[in-house]
């Protein structure tokens, strides 16, 4: 899927209500507005997003504030909260059914051509 399908996707399907509900519990508290507070579900999504929108474009990144962890490292862009909540998708530039299956063709003449070699290797 491509980069910034996936990002939607991680955003729609993050449970921003059971972080919220964590915090609320634990009264992790973030400092907002100049106070401290729990943020709200709304201030929840949109720090994730912009923090996915700093890794979305940059492999092997990682980024973390509040308790979110945004990362793009080899080819999965993933979402977490602490260890209450995480969604992550693989990212690649395939987009169709096609382009899969020559895609699994060439790593499949790889893993043939590794046989063979290790056949004759071991071929007196």
């Amino acid at each position: 899927m491509e980069a910034h399908h996936v990002l939607h996707k991680i955003m729609v399907e993050f449970n921003f209500e059971k972080v919220h509900q964590h915090m609320v519990a634990v009264e992790h508290t973030w400092y907002l507005g100049g106070a401290d507070r729990v943020p709200t579900r709304a201030e929840l999504h949109q720090t994730a997003q912009e923090l996915l929108y700093r890794v979305v474009d940059s492999p092997s990144f990682s980024i973390s504030t509040g308790g979110f962890i945004a990362t793009h490292i080899d080819s999965v862009l993933r979402l977490r909260f602490s260890d209450i909540e995480e969604v992550k998708y693989v990212v690649s530039g395939v987009t169709s059914i096609e382009e899969i299956l020559d895609e699994f063709s060439v790593a499949l003449n790889h893993l043939k051509q590794f046989v063979d070699q290790k056949e004759s290797d071991e071929t007196p």
